[in-house]
């Protein structure tokens, strides 16, 4: 048993409000890995990995660079397109994450979709997707707030973009996040 004082004097169990919060608020399963460790209560690594959840240096990808440029199929909605290297592996080299997507150069009248992957070649995995427009009067280019989960020291991260016309578009791509600690 874990006792200790509060504020007014009085003794508490810690591990009991512990609990009884844990109640209150429900389980928390995912939590973000700095530091997170198994086997510590979870409502304390929750607690613990909001405390620790440390930005490091923001940065944009490519970075004094040109955009990435996409190109999606021929065919609306065609998924067949290819999925493009915006940051290679071992760029980053400490966990990061991702906050804003910037698109650029939209390549015609469309609404479409810019799709982030994280992993090998062959072996992406979705992590998130954004939709952009351009009508004859109106673009929906510049940054764009985006959540993913933490990214690996290391990691790769691809895009594609889809489009709903019937020939193959273009857009321009770029990345801006942060590290941890």
């Amino acid at each position: 048993m874990s006792l200790s004082k509060n504020v007014s004097g009085e003794t508490s169990n810690i591990q009991a409000d512990l609990d009884a919060l844990q109640a209150i608020v429900g389980s928390m399963s995912e939590f973000v890995g700095v530091p997170y460790a198994a086997g510590v209560n979870p409502l304390m690594a929750y607690i613990i990995t909001g405390y620790y959840h440390v930005h490091g240096a923001a940065f944009l990808y490519p970075r004094l660079a040109s955009p990435v440029a996409l190109a999606s199929a021929a065919g609306a909605w065609n998924q067949g397109g290819s999925i493009v290297e915006v940051i290679p592996e071992n760029t980053i080299t400490k966990a990061f994450d991702l906050h804003w997507l910037t698109v650029t150069a939209l390549s015609a009248t469309l609404e479409g979709v810019v799709i982030l992957y994280q992993g090998a070649p062959g072996a992406e995995v979705e992590m998130c997707a954004i939709d952009v427009t351009r009508t004859s009067n109106f673009i929906q280019e510049g940054p764009t707030p985006i959540q993913v989960p933490q990214i690996p020291a290391n990691a790769r991260i691809s895009a594609k973009f889809i489009d709903s016309t019937s020939g193959a578009q273009s857009c321009s791509v770029k990345l801006r996040g942060h590290t941890y600690g």
